[in-house]
């Protein structure tokens, strides 16, 4: 995979990375597949600091702009989102963390780009919340650019000295313990729903 990642086109590479991102500011894709693995595998397909500096850009624009439509979801149709079944499946501990993060500080908003799904959860919960716009983006400006950045440049660094099964690795585990958590939530969320189900009986 790596391999074919590199034989890519640098613009390809930077376009699904930008599409990837923009998903997963708006559309809970972060609960699915983590971020953290596509940033890291975009970062080995980069030949040197101008095409990691390209990925950066591409990375953090799309994380801004899927903020930004998530944002605006939020204001939209945040009860909804979060009160109906897929935010169900979320879990109240997740939505609390963020609701966490988004009453602490601006800094700490950066901050929570680099905790799992996170990034996934706090554009539609500051929308819902009703956290100004302007604000909001600042801080996922400063984190999401900080984010992109280290995975990109982890990525290229495995790449240039020759670690790309340590890169594999990385980005094989992240996968896997986001569709173990996932699956682990899933679970629950159903055995909570059958309970209510019986108790409502």
């Amino acid at each position: 995979m790596l391999d074919v990642l590199r034989d890519q086109s640098l613009l390809i590479v930077c376009a699904a990375l930008f599409g990837f991102l923009v998903l997963d500011g708006m559309l809970l894709i972060g609960l699915v597949i983590p971020a953290d693995a596509l940033i890291i595998l975009a970062g080995t397909a980069a030949g040197g600091p101008a095409e990691v500096a390209a990925v950066i850009a591409s990375g953090s624009a799309g994380c801004v702009t899927g903020a930004s439509v998530g944002h605006l979801l939020g204001r939209r149709y945040g009860s909804r989102l979060v009160h109906g079944r897929w935010g169900s499946r979320i879990g109240d501990e997740r939505w609390q963390r963020a609701r966490h993060v988004l009453g602490r500080s601006g800094p700490a908003l950066a901050l929570s780009y680099f905790l799992p799904v996170m990034d996934s959860l706090i554009p539609v919960l500051a929308g819902t919340l009703g956290m100004p716009y302007r604000r909001f983006v600042a801080w996922v400006l400063v984190g999401g650019t900080a984010w992109v950045a280290t995975d990109a440049i982890v990525g290229h660094a495995a790449a240039e000295i020759g670690n790309v099964w340590l890169t594999a690795a990385v980005a094989a585990l992240l996968i896997g313990a986001s569709a173990a958590v996932r699956m682990g939530r899933s679970r629950r969320a159903e055995e909570a729903e059958a309970a209510e189900t019986v108790d409502a009986a």
